[in-house]
């Protein structure tokens, strides 16, 4: 089954410290970035590395979201640069920097990524879904939901609406 996705989205794509290597990049964050690429173009991404506590002592977890920028920003160039040679117009996702770390061992880490989560929600610079207005052709909609809810009974609900009882 294919995951729902749109462009009006959050996505936090979170990534095991451990496999922040080369040869994991295509498997891991490779593929889900394609896919919201294909799928949600425009979106929001923030990177998250994970289990920063049980990386081996000489991976400094700075290097490593170094490595996941890098290996992002390369990413993005091929992206541009193949779309450029095709001759199609694309519209990028929208990857957040700083990349963030997280690990069991530190709350403040935590609470730095829920913070920063709240930031991205508020700006509806970047969420286009952010206090964004519902179209009018919803109300019918919600005034089905608030009949059924009123009457018990769609049938019902759905002869008072049309009826204008």
């Amino acid at each position: 089954q294919l995951p729902y996705l749109t462009g009006v989205a959050l996505y936090l794509l979170l990534l095991e410290g451990l496999r922040a290597t080369d040869p994991h990049f295509a498997s891991t964050l490779g593929r889900f970035l394609e896919l919201i690429l294909l799928r949600s173009p425009g979106a929001v991404v923030q990177i998250l590395v994970s289990k920063v506590d049980e990386m081996w002592f000489w991976q400094d977890p700075k290097s490593v979201c170094q490595w996941v920028q890098k290996k992002v920003e390369d990413w993005m160039k091929d992206v541009r640069k193949t779309a450029k040679k095709h001759k199609k117009e694309i519209t990028m996702i929208q990857v957040q920097w700083p990349v963030l770390v997280v690990s069991v061992d530190n709350a403040g880490k935590v609470q730095r990524v829920r913070d920063r989560i709240s930031e991205l929600a508020a700006t509806p610079r970047l969420l286009r879904g952010v206090r964004q207005l519902i179209p009018t052709s919803y109300n019918a909609v919600l005034s089905l939901f608030g009949a059924i809810a009123e009457f018990g009974d769609d049938s019902l609900a759905l002869d008072v609406l049309r009826d204008g009882t």
